[in-house]
């Protein structure tokens, strides 16, 4: 079953400045990823660089969602975000890009991330928070494509949906109701 993704918006009137989502089903295998890129740089200034990256995730998914492996569609991923042009990502040239992807098929969900500070899942049982990933783990990561491919941490027993707050936002989460507002869901 696929797990939604969500990073945490800013606490200001554009909350979302250059966010992007990408949701990709096959027949045996699912991409959910959300990110933001080029935040400073205002809304009409982000929403290419944005674009970008959406379509580059699209088009690797598109390309390799045949192979019906988490790990492959993963993989594909990251190897297409390598090949974009950083002159086209932005006034930082994508050195601001914050990203969470979770991809998942029968066997479990890979979580793989760049440039988030903290990770929580929602227990199936209400509406709780918890932290996935401790403080220091390899997946709180700078923001930026770097030359490695960042890895990814394996689920057994997935959460009802993902959660990041980037490394521009403080890892704590706020209450419910903002929460909900600050990811775009109306309460």
């Amino acid at each position: 079953m696929p797990v939604p993704v969500y990073i945490l918006g800013d606490d200001s009137p554009q909350p979302f400045t250059g966010a992007f989502r990408v949701v990709v089903d096959g027949m045996h295998c699912w991409l959910r990823a959300y990110g933001r890129i080029a935040v400073g740089a205002g809304i009409i200034e982000s929403y290419l660089p944005a674009r970008r990256v959406e379509a580059a995730i699209k088009h690797a998914t598109n390309r390799s969602l045949r192979d019906q492996n988490r790990f492959l569609l993963l993989r594909s991923m990251w190897e297409e975000l390598h090949h974009l042009s950083t002159d086209d990502l932005g006034p930082n040239k994508g050195a601001d890009l914050c990203l969470v992807v979770a991809t998942g098929d029968a066997g479990g969900v890979e979580l793989s991330a760049i440039g988030v500070s903290g990770i929580w899942g929602r227990l199936p049982q209400g509406t709780r928070w918890i932290p996935i990933v401790p403080q220091h783990h390899p997946l709180l990561s700078a923001p930026g494509i770097t030359q490695k491919i960042p890895g990814s941490l394996t689920i057994k027993r997935p959460p009802m949906s993902i959660l990041a707050t980037t490394t521009f936002v403080s890892p704590v989460l706020p209450n419910p109701q903002e929460l909900m507002r600050r990811i775009g869901k109306h309460v």
